[in-house]
């Protein structure tokens, strides 16, 4: 919510991004490796997800490209979208991948996360600022999409 003025989306974009948080790992039943593949293969052929074309290819490309490996804009389902979707679905991605990151461990221990758009760079404060070093760094690593979808670094601390 904090990024809202950097991002200028909506609450249906939110809800997209909570829905693409909620799912990205469902691929995990089939082990770690390509889980983000199998996930997003799983929303795609869902038809009872309350999604339009636009929005199932949104969430399904957050998810595939959650884990940072890969690009939305390389994804084939990405040509098929809008020019607006294609923007959407970076931004959201952008956002997955840095709190997947932040939650690399699954142990909760990021309790708050406090953003300061910059005109410099987005800068998150992780709370507690002790313990959470892996999480940090994973998140770290995983902001290059964050900085390709709005032309600033994310630092984390």
């Amino acid at each position: 919510d904090a990024l809202a003025p950097l991002h200028k989306l909506g609450r249906r974009d939110r809800f997209l991004l909570e829905c693409a948080a909620l799912l990205h790992d469902i691929g995990w039943t089939g082990g770690r490796a390509g889980h983000g593949r199998r996930g997003a293969a799983r929303v795609l052929g869902d038809g009872s997800l309350p999604f339009d074309l636009c929005e199932r290819g949104i969430v399904v490309l957050a998810i595939a490209c959650h884990r940072g490996e890969k690009n939305p804009a390389g994804d084939p389902l990405f040509s098929l979208l809008s020019e607006d979707c294609r923007k959407r679905a970076i931004i959201l991605a952008a956002i997955l991948r840095a709190a997947d990151g932040l939650d690399y461990l699954h142990t909760a221990s990021v309790q708050e996360v406090h953003a300061v758009i910059g005109s410099d760079a987005v800068v998150l404060d992780i709370r507690p600022a002790d313990g959470c070093n892996a999480e940090k760094a994973r998140a770290q690593a995983k902001a290059s999409l964050f900085t390709e979808a709005f032309g600033l670094p994310l630092v984390i601390r």
